[in-house]
C-alpha cells in the first residue's frame, strides 16, 4: 500500500489530502482564499496528524499541475518539490482540468455525454478541456476566447460543464444542451489519476517540471 499526499492550490481553494492507495484518510481545505502560502504547510501537518502518520511515511506527492492561478500553482508545486527532494520521493503532477473532468464523469456518467472542465482565465478567455464519457481527451487543456471555440461540433450532444465559466458561456447564447455541474476544485479530484500514475510509474521530473500556466504571466 502507498501513502500519498495530494496538494491543490491551482484556484482560490487551498486543499490537501492524504490517501492510503485510493482510500482517503484525511483532507483539509479552505475555499475561496488568498492565503495558500499561509495555509498549505499547516494543512499538510494536520492531515498527517489526523492519520497518525509522519512525513517519513510518505511514498509520493501528487500536485495540481495547472492550468490555474499563476501564484497558486507556484506555491503548490514548490511545496511538493521541496518535500520530494528532501525525502527522495516520487513526484507526480496531474493536469487540473483533466482531474476535474474525471470527477464529472465519475458522478454524472452519460455514455453520449461531452464533458467540459473549465476555469475563468479573465480578459474574455477561459481555460478548458473537453473529454468524452470514456475519458478520451477531445480537446486538451488550453486557453481560448469563448466565441472563438468551435462549439458546432458538439451541437446535439448532452454537454456537462464544470468550473466557474457558466456565466460567460450563457452570455454567448450558444445553441447547446449544457448542464452545469457544481464541483469544487479540491485535492480529492487528483486521487484517481495520481494513484494511477504512481502505480504505472509515470513520474514527473523533479528538477524540470513546471506548472502548466498555458499563458505567460502578465
Amino acid at each position: 500500500m502507498a501513502l500519498i499526499l495530494y496538494i491543490d492550490t491551482s484556484t482560490r481553494n487551498c486543499s490537501v489530502a492524504l490517501c492510503d492507495d485510493e482510500k482517503l484518510l484525511s483532507i483539509k481545505e479552505e475555499l475561496d482564499t488568498q492565503s495558500h502560502a499561509k495555509l498549505l504547510h499547516p494543512f499538510i501537518e494536520l492531515v498527517l496528524q489526523d492519520a497518525k502518520k509522519e512525513m517519513k511515511d510518505l511514498d509520493a506527492v501528487v500536485v495540481a499541475g495547472g492550468p490555474g492561478s499563476y501564484t497558486g500553482l507556484r506555491i503548490g508545486m514548490s511545496c511538493a518539490k521541496g518535500i520530494c527532494f528532501a525525502l527522495d520521493l516520487p513526484f507526480i503532477s496531474v493536469d487540473t482540468l483533466e482531474a476535474l473532468a474525471g470527477e464529472m464523469i465519475e458522478n454524472n456518467f452519460d455514455e453520449e455525454g461531452v464533458y467540459i472542465a473549465s476555469l475563468d482565465s479573465r480578459k474574455g478567455e477561459i481555460y478548458y478541456c473537453i473529454v468524452n464519457s470514456q475519458g478520451t481527451i477531445l480537446e486538451a487543456s488550453q486557453a481560448a476566447v469563448v466565441n472563438e471555440i468551435d462549439w458546432k461540433k458538439y451541437k446535439g450532444k448532452p454537454i456537462y460543464l464544470a468550473g466557474n465559466t457558466q456565466e460567460k458561456l450563457e452570455k454567448m447564447k450558444l445553441d447547446l444542451d449544457i448542464t452545469a455541474i457544481a464541483v469544487e476544485y479540491s485535492a480529492k479530484l487528483y486521487i484517481k489519476k495520481g494513484f494511477n500514475k504512481f502505480t504505472l510509474k509515470h513520474l514527473d521530473n523533479l528538477t524540470y517540471m513546471e506548472p502548466n500556466y498555458l499563458k505567460p504571466f502578465q
